[in-house]
């Protein structure tokens, strides 16, 4: 772990450290991060939890794949600060200390210039890291970061970040402030990117769509925050009868026997988990909402969509709106300090309030019965992300912290 200079004879070594296995939202901007590396200045390692499809792409690219299964996060920053007895909340905390092991363990494998820690929610790794002897160590704020600073969890947070990180990043304004390090954040925005993802789709043969039907499409699927139950229950308000709500969820429908036993065990004890309640709404819609696994074919997706929604139920910075917005589709999102910072509202889309689906459906209807005033929202959505969100600058921005931190003596 010695520094490096620009006259060093092999490239830094990026390890970058991320806890999901599938090809989500955080996952996929690894991909693109590491991906956009000047590879012959950045050599870059992925530690990640578990095989699946995120170690399948990365070792496509041809980068080494290290696994750990301890590599797991802190809490949920979504909504650990609610309850203390949440049982996604009490599993982190329970594996707070092995997930600094396992950081510690890669670290030594690994052997990185700097350790690129992916998630907001891992920012108890940087602690395993530098016990390590990594000298370098980068957080990158990811998820909305709701956490109260003066919660349990929020100090917990600030101290393994004053402690072992050397340099924070933040994907939006909002989150920078409420992380709360001043002089230690730089903002990077993430960028529209659909590499793996532009395998042209039919609607008509692979979901039932009929062509020329109104479609709202989102990356809401089974997590409560991205408002997937909010957006079925605005569907009962539209005046548009033939509209249909294509969700898109990064899991996938749960249709192993073994899931659909679990459900049926949940179900007779009184037991209703929101991925059951999602899927009585999708029954019960008469096939006017479809829940679809998480597919390479997102672009098309979207091309195809007549509007892109982004319902969620807490605040929360949406790729997807930016993706909609270089793609020329207009967005409605709900308010939140991110919301204007991915749409400017009434120019490339709208703003609704947070868990209104009534709200939610006239910005809807808006849209679907105004198709000049959505075609002149995409058009500035298409203009202002291309000027404003270019991925150039953003790879430019994270690969000139990188130097400066190998500088360092």
């Amino acid at each position: 772990l010695t520094p490096l200079s620009a006259a060093m004879s092999r490239p830094a070594r990026i390890l970058f450290l991320q806890h999901v296995a599938n090809l989500g939202g955080s996952a996929w901007s690894l991909l693109q991060l590491a991906g956009g590396l000047d590879r012959a200045a950045f050599e870059p390692v992925i530690g990640l939890r578990a095989e699946g499809q995120l170690a399948e792409a990365c070792r496509r690219q041809g980068w080494t794949v290290l696994l750990h299964p301890d590599l797991r996060p802190l809490v949920n920053v979504g909504y650990a600060h609610r309850s203390p007895l949440h049982p996604v909340n009490l599993a982190g905390w329970r594996s707070r200390d092995a997930g600094i092991r396992a950081a510690a363990d890669l670290v030594r494998q690994a052997r990185p210039d700097v350790v690129h820690l992916n998630s907001s929610v891992l920012v108890h790794l940087a602690a395993g890291a530098r016990a390590a002897g990594a000298r370098r160590i980068v957080l990158h704020i990811r998820e909305h970061w709701s956490v109260p600073p003066a919660s349990r969890v929020g100090r917990a947070c600030q101290a393994y970040a004053a402690a072992a990180v050397d340099r924070l990043v933040a994907i939006t304004r909002t989150d920078a402030e409420r992380f709360g390090q001043p002089g230690r954040t730089t903002i990077i925005h993430n960028w529209p990117d659909f590499s793996g993802r532009d395998t042209p789709v039919d609607l008509a043969a692979a979901y039932g769509i009929p062509p020329g039907t109104p479609v709202v499409l989102a990356l809401a699927g089974r997590n409560p925050i991205k408002g997937g139950l909010v957006l079925a229950d605005a569907l009962a308000h539209l005046r548009h009868p033939s509209a249909r709500v294509l969700l898109v969820d990064a899991l996938g429908q749960t249709t192993s026997a073994a899931a659909r036993a679990a459900r049926g065990l949940l179900g007779a004890v009184g037991l209703r988990t929101y991925g059951m309640r999602l899927d009585d709404a999708a029954a019960r819609s008469g096939r006017r909402i479809l829940l679809a696994a998480a597919t390479p074919a997102m672009r098309s997706l979207m091309e195809q969509a007549t509007v892109v929604a982004c319902p969620f139920t807490q605040p929360h910075f949406a790729k997807a709106a930016l993706e909609a917005g270089a793609l020329g589709r207009p967005v409605v999102i709900s308010e939140g300090g991110e919301a204007r910072e991915a749409v400017r509202p009434g120019e490339t889309g709208l703003i609704v309030p947070p868990g209104d689906p009534k709200a939610l459906a006239q910005a809807l209807d808006h849209l679907l019965a105004n198709p000049a005033a959505a075609a002149r929202m995409g058009d500035a959505g298409r203009a202002w992300v291309n000027a404003e969100f270019s991925r150039a600058h953003s790879l430019a921005q994270i690969q000139q912290l990188y130097r400066d931190l190998l500088e360092r003596t």
